[in-house]
């Protein structure tokens, strides 16, 4: 592919160069970005996952589909099929449910911290420092997960970006609504002037109470993860002891009315295997959608509802494997 060449007018004024200058190495820069994910995949897998956990579907897709496969010439009986796509939906879910749970940990230890950052961010701007140099010096502090990005936000100033520049990107790779509502607070301040410590000892104290909230919330819906784990395990006493007692004494009257063409012709042709695999198929579904549901209403969120699915599956599956 043959590049095109322009010929620059030498009539231009020096801030139409710049312009110029500037539209061209913004081209170079989104032709660099345009794989920067894929490179740094490749370079560090594992830390790539913990920051981007929908990759790991990638990685569990195939596995899924491969084992699918593979089961189903290996070990084919139509017994089993059951088994096989359940453990092929456990498999795809496995690795997204731990990287999506490492993920939410560490942004809610990025928000736990931001507002002891935000503090003494403020202090040394009190002190008479401008917000560079005091992201300098606190950049040294232990601030847990928050101080790999406060690090970056001082090398991103070091290389020329301006505060509010480095601060958007800081919000692109912590996109949390605090972190947002906190670095727009700052933003803000910093381009009206005046004293922006006190603005900042104020988006720390905004931020401490809505993650006090936060916790709060969680430590009460608590109670509905549990409430999700004891009616399922309530559901699943029930169905078990259906398909322990009810349905093969259901089985031996039908045994015995075979003959019978009167009131209970239906027992006559009851299937007791058909019956215990509904069963069975209803306490996989029950346990699976249970499990998300836990999840969204304890934490707020969607993807921490696979571990829920992934426990609450493996508990119906080992109750009708060992005790049917």
């Amino acid at each position: 592919m043959s590049r095109k060449k322009y010929k620059v007018n030498s009539n231009l004024t020096g801030s139409e160069l710049k312009k110029l200058e500037d539209y061209n190495i913004d081209i170079r820069l989104k032709n660099v970005q345009r794989y920067t994910k894929l490179k740094y995949f490749a370079k560090s897998p594992i830390k790539s996952l913990k920051e981007f956990p929908e990759y790991s579907f990638f990685f569990t897709l195939p596995l899924s589909v491969t084992f699918f496969i593979l089961a189903s010439i290996y070990i084919w009986d139509f017994t089993y099929i059951d088994d096989i796509v359940l453990f092929s939906v456990l498999i795809l879910l496995s690795i997204p449910a731990y990287t999506y749970h490492k993920k939410n940990n560490v942004i809610d230890d990025i928000e736990n911290n931001i507002s002891t950052f935000l503090r003494d961010l403020a202090e040394l701007n009190r002190a008479g420092q401008s917000l560079p140099q005091a992201l300098s010096k606190v950049s040294k502090n232990d601030y847990g997960e928050l101080t790999y990005h406060i690090t970056k936000l001082r090398r991103d100033l070091a290389w020329g970006m301006t505060f509010e520049e480095a601060l958007k990107d800081f919000v692109d790779r912590v996109d949390t609504q605090i972190i947002s509502r906190a670095t727009s607070i700052i933003i803000q301040a910093n381009r009206a002037g005046g004293r922006i410590s006190d603005v900042l000892l104020a988006a720390s104290k905004d931020t401490k109470n809505v993650k006090n909230m936060e916790k709060e919330r969680k430590s009460n819906m608590f109670i509905y993860v549990v409430i999700s784990y004891l009616s399922f395990l309530v559901f699943l006493f029930v169905v078990l002891l259906i398909s322990s007692t009810f349905i093969p004494m259901m089985s031996e009257v039908g045994d015995v009315g075979a003959a019978d063409t009167g009131n209970i012709q239906f027992l006559a042709t009851f299937d007791e295997a058909i019956f215990i695999q509904l069963m069975y198929h209803a306490s996989l579904i029950q346990g699976f959608f249970t499990g998300f549901v836990a999840g969204k209403m304890g934490e707020a969120k969607i993807s921490e509802g696979m571990k829920h699915a992934i426990v609450l599956t493996l508990i119906a599956w080992l109750s009708f494997t060992y005790l049917i």
